[in-house]
């Protein structure tokens, strides 16, 4: 069957002159670093048609990313304004002076609760088409005087937002509620390049040679070091997991202000030679090759991608209840309740018990971003003809 929406998009961007582009702000609530919003932005802007977009990025924060040469080179523009607990005064005006002389058509931001106070300005920006975008299912912070504040800034994000996405179900329930009528949102899947995640038994055996891991069971362990990510609770089944079978180790990538804390926890209860911190890497892909089981204990997830490039790895997973199920694309996860370590520690057992480490690569293709960037693409040219009619 043709796609004559690929057609389209050759033809029209072959035709078009620069300021006939659409252009796009998209926006970010940190730097371009390898947390999963600047991944999802990075997956798609490596993919999308730039002879019909003019894409330029806001971030948070003044320092540079990983990502800022690959986006330079791709020709993005990257607007660096303050922090708003750094200075709110001055974040609302370089706010401001970038949306008022950017001439957009589009911002996208993907803020979850200030998407309210971002499409706010734009919307006094006269920015016709204005995108809200939910990545979460409860609120980052634990601060009582925040949580407050975002409980009033969601309710306000239908005053400014034109459109509404979420990367699930769940993340668009808890940001928008009921007040937005399911017909008005879209997901748009935080979708990943799946060849680069494909099982590679040259790569496992590179890596696990690497890391000092021999007959060794590793299970494994993606995610910023934040009370979302649980890893409390991952350290104390991993505990109870070596107690039974010394040759386990536990490989954890990423960090986070919570560095400190989870490392004191290690040291405390002695498996600092147990467990392997690498913090974050560029290639987790590669690590993943070298695991035997991949564990998600998230407390709450707004999808959970790291769940996603697992199982395109192949991978068994054990995620919590409370990782959305659109995680599932394989038939080697299992969602299980946070409230009961056993069941953790009788699960973990058993696939190690089990030691059949092969890789199953039956997995549904719903999260290739070579399917999601076209849907985008019709996305943004759909919403901007919508709202300029």
């Amino acid at each position: 069957m043709i796609d004559w929406l690929i057609i389209f998009r050759y033809i029209k961007g072959f035709m078009m002159k620069n300021n006939d582009k659409l252009r796009i702000l998209i926006v970010n609530g940190g730097i371009m670093d390898f947390g999963g919003i600047s991944v999802f932005i990075m997956n798609y802007l490596r993919r999308i048609n730039k002879s019909l977009f003019d894409i330029e990025l806001l971030v948070h924060g003044t320092e540079k990313g990983v990502f800022d040469d690959e986006l330079t080179n791709m020709g993005i523009k990257i607007h660096r304004v303050t922090q708003r607990r750094k200075g709110l005064l001055k974040n609302y005006k370089e706010i401001k002076r970038v949306l008022k002389y950017g001439d957009f058509d589009i911002v996208h931001s993907n803020l979850d609760s200030m998407n309210s106070y971002l499409l706010r300005i734009a919307k006094k920006m006269k920015i016709h088409t204005r995108i809200a975008h939910s990545h979460n299912t409860k609120y980052l912070t634990r601060n009582p005087f925040k949580i407050i504040l975002n409980i009033f800034l969601k309710k306000t994000i239908s005053m400014y937002a034109t459109d509404y996405a979420a990367c699930s179900k769940e993340a668009s329930i808890w940001l928008f509620g009921k007040g937005i009528t399911s017909n008005k949102i879209t997901i748009i899947n935080n979708a990943i390049e799946y060849e680069n995640f494909f099982f590679d038994y040259t790569s496992r055996d590179i890596m696990r040679s690497k890391l000092g891991l021999n007959e060794n069971f590793v299970i494994g362990h993606i995610g910023r070091f934040d009370y979302q990510k649980n890893h409390s609770f991952l350290i104390d089944i991993f505990k109870v997991i070596h107690e039974n079978n010394s040759s386990a180790k536990l490989l954890l990538i990423g960090d986070g202000h919570l560095h400190d804390q989870i490392i004191n926890k290690i040291k405390s209860m002695n498996l600092m030679d147990n467990i392997i911190l690498l913090g974050y890497v560029s290639d987790p892909e590669k690590y993943l090759n070298a695991m035997d089981l991949f564990v998600f204990p998230s407390l709450f997830e707004g999808l959970g991608i790291s769940v996603v490039e697992a199982q395109v790895n192949g991978l068994e997973c054990i995620v919590s209840d409370s990782v959305p199920k659109q995680t599932k694309i394989s038939n080697r996860i299992s969602y299980l309740s946070l409230n009961d370590k056993l069941i953790w520690v009788e699960k973990i057992m058993l696939s190690i018990s089990k030691g059949d480490y092969s890789r199953d690569d039956t997995v549904s293709q719903i999260y290739s971003i070579d399917n999601n960037v076209l849907e985008l693409e019709r996305y943004y040219m759909e919403s901007s003809r919508r709202n300029l009619s």
